[in-house]
């Protein structure tokens, strides 16, 4: 392991260390944490990304988007929806 990005002298800054990990410990950063974890696969972040950028997608968009069958889209929503990273709701026979 290189250590060029390392100090040259070891010097901890205990308040910036403290801060941190408060942070870190924060109620709002573990809740984000949480999220994060839940779409860190490929396909979980392709499906976020893409609704960021389209706001509403069916579950048929998304599968030819994803290139995967609406069985497999559905369950990677499912997943997400149960996390509580996204929300859906039925229009008629469609889902959102």
């Amino acid at each position: 392991m290189s250590y060029e990005n390392a100090c040259d002298v070891i010097c901890v800054h205990e308040d910036k260390v403290n801060n941190a990990l408060s942070f870190l410990e924060d109620d709002k950063s573990k809740k984000l944490l949480n999220i994060l974890e839940k779409i860190c696969d490929e396909k979980k972040l392709k499906i976020i990304l893409s609704l960021i950028k389209e706001d509403e997608l069916c579950v048929c968009d998304i599968s030819l988007i994803l290139k995967m069958s609406i069985a497999s889209t559905s369950h990677h929503l499912r997943l997400l929806y149960k996390n509580e990273v996204l929300d859906f709701y039925k229009d008629g026979k469609m889902a959102y």
